[in-house]
């Protein structure tokens, strides 16, 4: 989840955006966990602008975002997997594009994030994952995106 923190809260542009919405200079991590970047482009009689949600961890609050029913004049043109170290086995956060998860039925946390240069990465120890049956969730493909490969 993000943290908001009211000296990083920007009121000049809040005013100008106005119908709820908050603008923010900063925000913070509550855990370092995944989270994720979604790219979309809203159509309306103006053209064709580019939106942006970051969507933090768990994968279903993802799921539930890209199942929305939503209008013809929203297209979701990309989703990356913001990780941690702990994760992507590296000593950085890396920022790619999502190609496939997959869960544990018996255990929602346990998660498998394929992503688009044939990197996969698990929140639970490889132990662990060897162990467990995952079943593939759900498969993402955008036109930036070479066709998935099975693994």
């Amino acid at each position: 989840m993000f943290v908001t923190d009211d000296s990083a809260h920007h009121p000049f542009a809040t005013r100008l955006f106005g119908d709820g919405r908050n603008i923010w200079r900063a925000v913070s991590l509550a855990t370092h966990n995944e989270w994720f970047y979604v790219s979309f482009d809203v159509k309306t009689p103006e053209g064709v602008f580019g939106e942006t949600f970051l969507i933090s961890k768990p994968a279903d609050d993802l799921l539930s975002f890209v199942d929305q029913p939503r209008e013809d004049a929203i297209t979701i043109t990309d989703i990356q997997l913001v990780s941690p170290p702990h994760v992507n086995g590296s000593d950085q956060w890396r920022m790619e594009s999502l190609v496939r998860i997959w869960r544990n039925p018996e255990d929602a946390w346990s998660i498998i994030y394929d992503v688009a240069n044939g990197n996969r990465y698990c929140t639970v120890t490889q132990k662990e994952a060897d162990k467990a049956e995952f079943e593939l969730c759900r498969e993402f493909a955008f036109a930036h995106q070479p066709e998935p490969t099975q693994t």
